[in-house]
C-alpha cells in the first residue's frame, strides 16, 4: 500500500473472495513487481506492537485493557498507513501531553520493527535463485525510505520507486510503467503483488500487468474486477514463478 494518501477503508457492502490457487496468468512471469507496506511485510501488525510499546514504555501506561483500547484508538486514526500522520500527531498529543516532544521516537521506533513476513523472504530468495527481475513500488514520502533501509531492499534490486520522490503515485500509470521500463519487462509480462485493491491491483491492471491480491484478511469491493490470484501469503506464488 504505502504511506498518507488514498483510500482509507474497504468495509461495508464487500464480499471477500476465495483464493484461488490453480494458475491464472495467461503468459509465463518474466517479472515481479511488489507493493512495500502489508505486502512485504505486515504493517498493521507492526503498528499494532509499536503502538502497544510506546504507550507502556513512553507514556506509562500498564493497565492491559487501557492498552488496547489506545491502540484501537490509535489504528482507526492511521488508518493503516492512509490516515494523514499530522493528525495522528495532533491528536496523540492532545490526549496526551506527554506525548509531545516524543513522537519521532514514536517514528523511529516504529522502523526498528519493520521486518520481512517470512514468506517474503522465501519468495524474494527464490526469486533471486531464478534471476527474475523484480522491484517494488510504494506510494508515501521520502520517509518509506528509512522502512526500504531497514530491510536492506537495496541490496536486492535496484527498481524501487517511492511516489513523493518519483513525482506520481498508485493507481496512475506512470509510475509502473516507470518500475517496468527500470527491471526490463514489459508490463503484460510482469505480475504485480500488493493488497490494495485500487492503488495496487486496478492500477497495475490498468497498464496491462497481470496481478496478485495478497488479501490480509480484508474484503474485497464488489465495484472492482478482480485480481487475477487471490492468495493468502507470499508463498503462494512461488509454483507460478519458474
Amino acid at each position: 500500500m504505502g504511506e498518507g494518501t488514498g483510500m482509507r477503508d474497504l468495509t461495508l457492502g464487500y464480499y471477500h473472495p476465495m483464493p484461488n490457487l490453480t494458475n491464472p496468468f495467461p503468459r509465463p512471469i518474466d517479472g515481479v513487481l511488489f507493493d512495500l507496506d502489508d505486502t512485504l511485510y505486515n504493517r498493521r501488525a507492526t503498528f499494532r506492537a509499536w503502538s502497544e510499546i510506546f504507550l507502556r514504555e513512553r507514556l506509562g501506561i500498564t493497565s492491559d485493557g487501557e492498552c488496547a483500547e489506545i491502540v484501537t484508538w490509535m489504528e482507526s486514526l492511521d488508518a493503516n498507513g492512509y490516515g494523514s500522520k499530522h493528525a495522528v500527531i495532533v491528536e496523540l498529543c492532545a490526549r496526551f501531553p506527554s506525548a509531545i516532544g516524543q513522537v519521532e521516537a514514536f517514528y523511529d521506533e516504529f522502523v526498528e520493527r519493520v521486518q520481512f513476513d517470512p514468506e517474503a523472504v522465501e519468495l524474494l530468495d527464490h526469486l533471486d535463485a531464478t534471476a527474475l527481475p523484480y522491484g517494488v513500488i510504494t506510494n508515501g514520502t521520502a520517509r518509506q525510505q528509512r522502512k526500504i533501509d531497514a530491510l536492506r531492499l537495496g541490496d536486492r534490486t535496484s527498481t524501487i520507486l517511492i511516489s513523493d520522490i518519483f513525482g506520481d503515485k498508485k493507481p496512475s500509470a506512470p509510475i509502473f510503467l516507470a518500475a517496468a521500463k527500470s527491471i526490463g519487462v514489459a508490463p503484460v509480462d510482469i505480475l504485480f503483488v500488493g493488497d490494495h485493491p485500487i492503488n495496487d491491483i486496478q492500477g497495475a491492471r490498468s497498464v496491462g500487468m497481470m496481478t496478485a491480491w495478497l488479501h490480509r484478511d480484508r474484503p474485497w469491493p464488489q465495484e472492482v474486477p478482480p485480481a487475477d490470484l487471490t492468495i493468502d501469503n507470499l508463498q503462494n506464488l512461488k509454483s507460478f514463478i519458474r
